[in-house]
This record gives C-alpha cells, structure tokens and sequence, in this order.
C-alpha cells in the first residue's frame, strides 16, 4: 500500500507541563524534548510504522533543521524525495505546549507556505492520497486542490483533515472540487467550526470522520453514521494523535475494513500513541494487534 502525504513537516519544541500559565504568567518544566513533527509528516510516519509505503510531498528551508527532518524522515523508511528545499524561507517550528489534557501551539510555518509545484506527482501512483487541511491555506490552497483533483480523477481515494484554523474556512470552500473526496478528517471542534454546527455529509465527499479524543470517534457515510468507542489509556502526549488516527483510518480502509473497524482500528492506534511522547511515537502493528487482544477485540489484521 502506497500512500502520498502532502503538507508540513516541522521541528517541533515540546514543553510538558502540569497546567498552562495564564496571559503574562509563568510555567516551569523539567521536561522538554525537540522533535520531528507537521502533521502530515506525523501521518506519513505512522503509515510507515503500519507497514505500508510512505511518500512525502513538502518543503523545508536550506538550513540544518530541514536537514535533520529529512534524515529523520529517511530514518524512519519515509521516501523524501519530494521535499523542496526553499532558499528564501526558514523551516517550520513549532512551540507545543503539552498538558496531560491536551496541547496548545504557537508556530512559525516557514517553507511550509510553500508547496512545491504539483506537476511533478503527474507521473507518480499511489494507493491513497493525504492532504493536510494546512496545505490549504494561503498560496498553497490551489496547488492542495490541484493535487487533489489530480487523483481523485484516476479515481485514488483522496483523505483531508480539516486542521486548525482551515476549518474556520467553512465546508463551502471545498464545494467547488470536480472529483470527489473519499474523506474528510477532523476532531469535534474544527467539526463544529468547519459546518457551522452538526456535522453533515457534503455532496463532495464519500465520509466525514470525527474525532472525539478519549471518547472514540464517530463517521457519517451514505450508509449512516457509526460511533466506536475509545480506548482508556494513561495520556502522556496528545501530540499527533489525530494525525496517527488518520493515518491509520487509510490504512484500515486500503486493507478493506469495515466502516467500524477502521474507527475501532484507529483509535486503537491513537490511544496507544498518546501514551507515549512526541508525535513520531505511533505504533507497529505489532504493537497493536497485541494492544487488541488484551483488550479481547478482535479485527482481521
């Protein structure tokens, strides 16, 4: 299984800490960790540590972080021969705030701005196509849609996560897409954001999946909507946690899992990698086929 993850691929400084300070307050941590981060790069690795074939499509400044990322990209079997190298932007960094409830992120998007041209997928086949909903903001927001349009044209199944501040863009900038999605991505908040209230299943896509943390998820399709439970685990770091759930969403859904199992797979998946740090700590399959089964659930894998 081959899939394409397009967006940002960052250097991540990870503070953790018991509870955030408030506007002008102070926090001090014991605890703090760089590392690799971008939300698609997240799902890229994750894909891979599945075992499936990860390409990802990006950009990084010419400067020693976006050397380190692609060597790390590299290290963890992600094909980055599709990372640009900007000359004129710095890499992405972000600065993650991580509680044991959740995380908060100030960044600086850097190359990440700056999506390559897309005529260079032309020739390239993949299983499944990634795109995250940053990759849809600014000047990258026609070369997203280009590659978008691209595959879901060959009829490649094309996932988006509504992220962050994209969903406040609204479901209606997506409308105007002549192919048809396969899904959209996102958790309760940007839901609520991104349709305005309930979440709903627009014309131009198969499923709309949401994420709601320690609760599970639920997905709406043609066929109706289904909810499965999460997982209780002890959190450490919810960094990438969505991103490793979207990861592994494609992946059940390349292996032709049900529209349940793929959401009970999923936050699987999720659950174990927030019980670890940093947002490249997703799991092999392996690890969650032993997870399950001490669960007693049972998933063909």
């Amino acid at each position: 299984m081959k899939l394409l993850s397009v967006g940002d691929l960052n250097l991540d400084i990870i503070f953790y800490v018991e509870r955030l300070p408030g506007e002008g307050g102070e926090a001090l941590t014991e605890k703090m960790e760089y590392s690799p981060g971008g939300s698609a790069a997240n799902l890229a690795v994750a894909f891979r540590r599945l075992g499936g074939e990860s390409w990802f499509f990006g950009a990084v400044g010419r400067d020693f972080i976006g050397a380190w990322l692609r060597s790390r990209l590299k290290e963890e079997g992600v094909r980055s021969d599709l990372v640009a190298l900007r000359e004129d932007k710095s890499t992405g960094t972000m600065c993650i705030i991580s509680t044991p409830r959740d995380r908060t992120i100030v960044g600086h998007r850097g190359a990440n701005e700056a999506l390559p041209p897309p005529n260079v997928l032309e020739p390239l086949s993949f299983d499944a196509v990634f795109i995250s909903g940053y990759s849809f903001l600014g000047e990258n927001m026609a070369v997203a849609a280009a590659i978008a349009e691209m595959f879901a044209a060959k009829n490649v199944p094309v996932y988006v996560d509504v992220s962050g501040v994209f969903a406040e863009k609204g479901w209606k900038v997506l409308s105007g897409l002549r192919h048809k999605l396969r899904a959209l991505l996102m958790n309760e908040a940007e839901a609520r954001v991104f349709f305005g209230g309930e979440p709903f299943l627009p014309g131009f896509v198969d499923e709309v999946v949401v994420k709601l943390g320690k609760h599970g998820a639920r997905a709406y399709s043609s066929k109706g909507t289904v909810e499965a439970e999460g997982f209780s685990v002890p959190v450490v770091d919810t960094t990438g946690a969505g991103d490793v759930f979207d990861a592994a969403y494609i992946w059940a859904s390349l292996r032709g899992m049900g529209l349940r199992e793929r959401l009970v797979f999923a936050n699987a998946v999720a659950a174990i990698k927030v019980s670890r740090r940093g947002g490249w700590s997703a799991p092999t399959l392996e690890e969650v086929a032993f997870f399950l089964k001490q669960r007693g659930v049972e998933i063909p894998l």
